[in-house]
């Protein structure tokens, strides 16, 4: 493994940024890097798979970039509509609590005729409601992971 880190650092100039397939998720990505190789954007391949992970990644490896579709996946395996900002909203010191999503699983859903998000333009909000997706999930209909997935995080367009 060194002559390839060698290689890369010995070409870090002309690199803009490294995959790193993390295989020792326990171990910090950064020991392996020479100083030239940590200052690139990193993307870390698979993606972590919850919002902790992703944090300390960022903490402890210096990880800019990541593939979502594991945490994606995992999140609406549980049901759980990705609904998030990581800025804080205006007026917000930033010490409020933000959820992360939306437990379509929670009963308050069962009759509620309304999209995941109001304002939202994605296909699911769209044409599907709560309850719905709600009814997908009890019946563990493969739809309702689907609709899940293609709806997004908040965008300027959500």
């Amino acid at each position: 493994m060194d002559e390839y880190i060698d290689f890369l650092a010995s070409n870090a100039s002309q690199i803009h940024g490294l995959a790193v397939y993390n295989i020792f998720p326990d171990q910090s990505i950064q020991q392996y890097l020479t100083s030239d190789l940590s200052s690139l954007p990193i993307m870390l391949v698979p993606s972590p798979l919850t919002p902790h992970e992703i944090l300390s990644t960022i903490i402890s490896d210096g990880v800019s970039h990541f593939t979502a579709g594991g945490w994606i996946t995992s999140m609406s395996d549980l049901g759980v509509a990705l609904d998030f900002s990581l800025t804080p909203k205006t007026g917000s010191k930033g010490r409020d609590k933000r959820l992360l999503g939306r437990d379509l699983f929670a009963p308050e859903n069962e009759e509620d005729m309304g999209p995941l998000v109001d304002s939202c333009e994605c296909f699911t909000c769209k044409n599907h409601h709560r309850a719905y997706i709600h009814h997908l999930l009890k019946c563990h209909e493969m739809t309702a992971w689907v609709l899940l997935q293609l709806y997004p995080p908040p965008s300027p367009r959500c």
